[in-house]
C-alpha cells in the first residue's frame, strides 16, 4: 500500500508522542510487581528473549532500526516475540511496531492486540492501533470499527483526522455520539475543512455539538486578530460556561500583555471578572513578575484575591510561596462570581472557583511530603484557627 505524506508524518507522531509517554526517565513499565502478573496459577512466567538489551534513547532507536527493517510477513512474530520480552509492559517499544503494522496488515495487527497485548496495556494498545489504522485506510478503518466502543471510535477519528479532515467529518456524523466525537477533531477540522465545519455547526441540534468548532474559531482568531477572537466568543452567549475568559486565555498564550489589555478594555461585568482570574492564572506560568504586577493593579475586592488564589494553585509545587499568596489574598473567600444563582444551567465556572483553603491544603499536603514537621508548624501558626481543622483535613496532617 502506498502511504502519503501526510499518513507518513502521522505515525511517526503516533510512536513519539504515545510512546515516549509511557515514562522511560520513570524506568517504564517493566517493574517487577508488573512483570509478576503475568506469572499467575495455570500460566508460564514471560521469558527474556533478548530484543531490548540496554536502555534508555540508544536501546529505543535500535529497536526502531529493528521494526522498521522486518519484512511485512514477519512483523506478526516480532509481535508475538515482544508480547514475551521482560519489556512487553512498556508502550514505548510497542508505538513503533503498531505504526509499522498499521500499514502492512491493519485487521492482523489489531487481531493480534486484542488477543495477545499484555492485558495491562491492551486498552491502550488497541487505542493506538486503531487510530494507526484511521490515519493509513480512513475508509477501511471506518468500516471495521462501526460497533467500536464509543471512546475508541474517538481515536479512529483521530486518526482519520489526522490525514483527511473532510473525510473525519463525514464520518463524525455516522457515529451514535457525533456531538461528543467531535470534540477531539473539531480543530482538525475547522482548520483543515473549514467548510465542513461550518457546515457541522449549521446541523447542530445541540449547543454542545457546536462548541468544538467554536472553539477552534476562538483559537485561530486569537493568533491573527484578538479583538475579533473575543467579540466572537462575546457573541456566541453564556450557554453552561462563558466562552470570553478562554478567549482571553488563547491571546495570552500568543502575548500576554495584549491579553490584559483587551482585558482592561472590556466594560465591568462577569465576563471580565472571569478574564481576570483566567488570565492570571495563564500568565504567571509564562512571566510571574509581570502577572503578579498585573494582578496587584487590580481593584481590591473578590475579583484580585480570586486572581491571587489562581496564581497560588499554579505554584503548589513551591508551597511556601503558594501560601504566601494565599495570605496575601485572605483566607476568607470575599465573593462568589463563578457561580450564578437563579441560573438554569450550573456554570461550568462554579468547578474552577479559587477557594484559598483548598489551595492551603493542596500545598501543605505537598510541602509534608519533604518536611512534614515545617507543614505541620505552619497549619499551627499561620491558619486562622477557624479554618485550621478543615485546612487540616483537607491536607491529612495532624496538627
Amino acid at each position: 500500500m502506498k502511504v502519503s505524506p501526510t499518513v507518513s508524518r502521522s505515525l511517526p507522531w503516533l510512536a513519539a508522542a504515545a510512546g515516549l509517554a509511557a515514562g522511560w526517565g520513570m524506568g517504564g513499565w517493566q517493574d517487577g510487581r508488573v512483570a509478576a502478573d503475568d506469572a499467575l496459577p495455570g500460566k508460564s512466567a514471560g521469558r527474556g528473549v533478548g530484543l531490548t538489551q540496554g536502555g534508555g534513547a540508544a536501546m529505543l532507536a535500535d529497536w526502531g532500526a529493528r521494526v522498521e527493517g522486518t519484512a511485512d510477513f514477519a512483523l506478526p512474530e516480532l509481535a508475538a516475540e515482544l508480547a514475551k520480552d521482560g519489556r512487553r509492559h512498556d508502550s514505548a517499544l510497542w508505538m513503533p511496531l503498531i505504526a509499522r503494522w498499521s500499514v502492512s496488515d491493519a485487521p492482523g495487527m489489531i487481531a493480534f492486540l486484542e488477543k495477545e497485548a499484555p492485558p495491562a496495556l491492551r486498552d491502550r494498545l488497541l487505542d493506538a492501533g486503531w487510530f494507526a489504522w484511521g490515519a493509513v485506510d480512513p475508509d477501511a478503518a471506518f468500516a471495521a470499527g462501526r460497533v467500536l466502543p464509543k471512546q475508541r471510535m474517538r481515536q479512529l477519528l483521530e486518526g482519520v483526522a489526522e490525514v483527511d479532515a473532510e473525510k473525519a467529518a463525514v464520518f463524525v456524523t455516522r457515529v451514535p455520539d457525533s456531538q461528543f466525537a467531535a470534540w477531539s477533531i473539531g480543530e482538525k477540522i475547522f482548520r483543515g475543512a473549514p467548510d465542513a465545519a461550518a457546515d457541522l455547526m449549521k446541523r447542530a441540534v445541540y449547543d454542545g455539538a457546536r462548541m468544538p468548532f467554536e472553539r477552534a474559531r476562538v483559537k485561530h482568531l486569537a493568533e491573527s486578530d484578538p479583538g475579533a477572537a473575543i467579540a466572537y466568543a462575546r457573541s456566541l452567549g453564556a450557554m453552561g460556561h462563558d466562552p470570553v475568559p478562554e478567549a482571553v486565555v488563547e491571546i495570552a498564550k500568543q502575548d500576554p500583555a495584549q491579553a490584559a489589555a483587551e482585558v482592561e478594555a472590556m466594560a465591568s461585568s462577569r465576563s471580565k471578572a472571569l478574564s481576570v482570574v483566567a488570565l492570571a492564572k495563564t500568565w504567571v506560568a509564562r512571566d510571574e513578575a509581570a502577572a503578579l504586577a498585573w494582578v496587584r493593579g487590580q481593584p481590591e475586592g473578590p475579583v484580585r484575591q480570586a486572581a491571587l488564589v489562581a496564581a497560588a494553585g499554579t505554584m503548589i509545587a513551591e508551597p511556601e510561596r503558594a501560601l504566601a499568596l494565599v495570605e496575601e489574598a485572605g483566607w476568607t473567600r470575599e465573593g462568589d462570581f463563578h457561580g450564578v444563582r437563579n441560573y438554569s444551567i450550573r456554570p461550568l465556572e462554579t468547578l474552577q472557583t479559587p477557594d484559598p483553603l483548598r489551595v492551603a491544603a493542596d500545598a501543605l499536603r505537598h510541602w509534608s511530603v519533604s518536611d512534614l514537621e515545617a507543614a505541620r508548624r505552619y497549619l499551627g501558626e499561620s491558619v486562622p484557627e477557624a479554618m485550621r481543622e478543615k485546612v487540616a483535613v483537607e491536607a491529612g496532617i495532624e496538627p
